[in-house]
């Protein structure tokens, strides 16, 4: 979404730089809208690379199942506590979310503890958002809707 609205805006500025004669300003547009594609890809890649949705089972009692790689843990770990871009972050925390109340035990030790650290930061974008992960059980709908998504 926020790509989305980057790109109509971009576009916008890029039409009024070229209506008023602003070849610095529609220069300046041009290299962002050059920049919307790869971000798209880059975005994609870098969800897909922490999506649970593969790995999530309903099973037959209504209950589900997770059973998640540990380099796909590893991964949701790694983007939930570094990187340069923080606009990941919180779809690691949604994916951490789920592993802590649903996958194997070590999984689970591995997501707590990582919870445990990021509530404990302080951080003011994240720290509730890792406490909530680590506290709260993830809801059925949540559940069904990734396993919809598939299908």
């Amino acid at each position: 979404m926020g790509l989305a609205c980057i790109h109509i805006g971009t576009r916008g500025v890029y039409r009024t730089a070229q209506r008023t004669g602003d070849t610095e300003l529609a220069l300046l547009a041009s290299v962002v809208l050059g920049e919307v594609a790869p971000q798209r890809l880059y975005t994609s890649q870098r969800i897909t690379d922490v999506d649970l949705t593969p790995y999530l089972e309903k099973l037959a009692d209504g209950s589900f199942a997770l059973e998640p790689p540990d380099a796909v843990v590893e991964r949701i770990v790694a983007m939930a506590t570094g990187g340069p871009d923080r606009r990941f972050r919180g779809e690691a925390l949604l994916g951490a979310h789920i592993v802590a109340h649903h996958g194997t035990p070590s999984q689970q030790e591995k997501v707590r503890a990582t919870l445990d650290q990021i509530a404990a930061s302080g951080d003011p974008d994240f720290a509730s958002f890792a406490a909530w992960s680590r506290d709260t059980l993830p809801s059925q709908t949540l559940l069904a809707g990734m396993i919809e998504r598939l299908q």
